[in-house]
């Protein structure tokens, strides 16, 4: 690369249907944010939420949410609440077939439902 010209590579987060992104803080390393995009599952239809590395753009986990009559509403990043050192991830979102409220929260790194 000459004269400070550099390559951008953008990789579109395997989901359909791309509501919003958020950052998880230090996700990659310290200091070193991900983004996190909410959307719903090609293959099942259930919201979720896939962490992208933004030095190389690359997947970093997938995390599926509720079940495919959830359809989201938002996503927020809350505080470490099981002690592993990363965030953990907040669905609102509602039943298509009762139009009832679901909450998940979902730990960022591992994906498991936190109690």
């Amino acid at each position: 690369m000459e004269n400070g010209e550099y390559t951008q590579v953008i990789v579109t987060p395997q989901i359909d249907n791309i509501m919003s992104m958020i950052t998880v803080p230090n996700y990659v390393c310290s200091g070193v944010d991900a983004f996190a995009y909410l959307g719903n599952s090609p293959d099942t239809g259930q919201p979720i939420v896939s962490v992208v590395n933004p030095l190389n753009s690359s997947e970093m986990k997938n995390i599926i949410f509720l079940n495919s009559n959830a359809r989201p509403k938002y996503f927020t990043i809350l505080s470490d609440m099981n002690g592993n050192g990363f965030s953990e991830i907040h669905l609102t979102a509602y039943d298509v077939t009762n139009l009832g409220k679901l909450v998940e929260i979902r730990d960022s790194k591992t994906g498991a439902i936190i109690q």
